[in-house]
């Protein structure tokens, strides 16, 4: 019973000094990337995209000192006292980003750090039917087939996870096209397919989205309409 009773102040006794050197430091990240509205996801990093990463130290002190590290290289000018935040810029390369934070005290030397590893990948747009009613079917993606049982139908992009403010014209490129034949004057977001008559048969439909602010955001989306199925 005696060295249960010792063993049990002595866990007692060694507990301060535990929470005195179990310092630690988060961090967490955001970037610039477009979502449509009520999309419950996080925005992702893509190539060419803007990133900020934020520093959230345990450590209780008003003169911490943050020094960033960008692929195990000091980042001398982003850090310093009070720098909790670094913001920085995709490459064109497709390999992955190591960010790397150590915050630190001058007066008792307390210390801690943390990385994170950041893989670009491709954005990607999504298509919805934008029916005339309901407004844009966000809880229903258009997927290869669509069968085409209404006379007609408007489809819209959503440039998911371009760099934002890319949604209109002045940054993002639109080319739809129709079995391998460009469809005249459509650089919009949105397309109208009709069916006219009593044919069946089926249309190849393309989609290329191009960022022409950063040129490496560029990617493609293909699939089949049948029409005149009932």
């Amino acid at each position: 019973m005696y060295r249960i009773i010792s063993l049990f102040l002595l866990l007692i006794i060694a507990l301060p000094t535990y929470a005195q050197t179990a310092n630690y430091v988060d961090l967490l990240w955001q970037t610039n990337t477009y979502t449509p509205p009520f999309y419950k996801g996080k925005a992702l990093y893509t190539t060419q995209s803007t990133v900020t990463v934020v520093a959230v130290p345990s450590i209780k002190s008003n003169n911490l000192i943050y020094t960033w590290k960008q692929d195990y290289k000091v980042l001398g000018s982003l850090s310093g006292l009070g720098k909790d935040s670094y913001t920085f810029k995709g490459t064109v390369l497709s390999k992955p980003t190591t960010i790397e934070v150590e915050v630190s005290t001058a007066e008792d030397g307390l210390k801690a750090t943390k990385d994170i590893t950041l893989s670009a990948r491709n954005p990607e747009p999504i298509i919805y039917e934008d029916d005339p009613l309901y407004g844009i079917l966000y809880n229903k993606a258009i997927t290869s087939p669509l069968a085409l049982s209404k006379d007609e139908i408007v489809l819209l992009a959503s440039p998911y996870f371009f760099s934002t403010d890319v949604t209109g014209k002045n940054n993002l490129e639109y080319e739809w096209s129709i079995n391998n034949g460009n469809v005249a004057d459509n650089t919009d977001r949105s397309i109208i397919l009709r069916h006219e008559g009593d044919t069946v048969g089926s249309s190849d439909i393309s989609l290329v989205v191009n960022n022409t602010v950063d040129f490496f955001q560029k990617t493609r989306f293909n699939f089949k309409v049948n029409f005149g199925v009932k």
